[in-house]
């Protein structure tokens, strides 16, 4: 009875370690925020594009310049609509960890950021680059942008 009852809880706790793995987030990618846009960041941008969609979402990849020699790359999206667009994205580089930025509503003509990892710029060819999903008709659709481009 005390082995039925040892192998049951070690079942369950096998079980239950399992689904942790299958449902934990990659430990390679980091949950990033949406920011609004500054107008005083000093920026470096890959060609705005409008979304495959519609040409209410605009969007693009930009290295925000720091002091140093750090950048950090963010996902730059704009509404031209006049309603809100149902959004979520992601924003990585040539050297940074992915951050993917959650499902939110962006107001009719506002800007934002899904900001990504800051980082040291490096000698040579530095890209950075975003993925943006809109929601429409019941689902998901995806777009991706042009790179960004610093020279270290």
């Amino acid at each position: 009875m005390l082995k039925s009852r040892i192998a049951g809880v070690l079942a369950a706790a096998v079980a239950a370690f399992g689904l942790t793995l299958v449902t934990a987030p990659s430990a390679s990618a980091i949950e990033g925020v949406w920011k609004p846009w500054n107008n005083g960041w000093v920026t470096e941008c890959g060609t705005t594009k409008t979304h495959r969609i519609t040409t209410n979402a605009s969007f693009q990849a930009c290295f925000i310049i720091g002091s140093g020699s750090y950048v950090q790359p963010v996902l730059v999206v704009k509404n031209n609509a006049t309603s809100a667009i149902r959004l979520k994205g992601s924003v990585t580089s040539t050297y940074g960890t992915p951050v993917y930025c959650p499902d939110t509503f962006l107001s009719a003509g506002q800007r934002t950021t899904c900001m990504g990892t800051t980082e040291a710029l490096r000698p040579g060819d530095n890209f950075g680059w975003g993925l943006l999903d809109l929601w429409d008709n019941g689902g998901w659709h995806r777009d991706g942008t042009r790179d960004a481009h610093m020279n270290g």
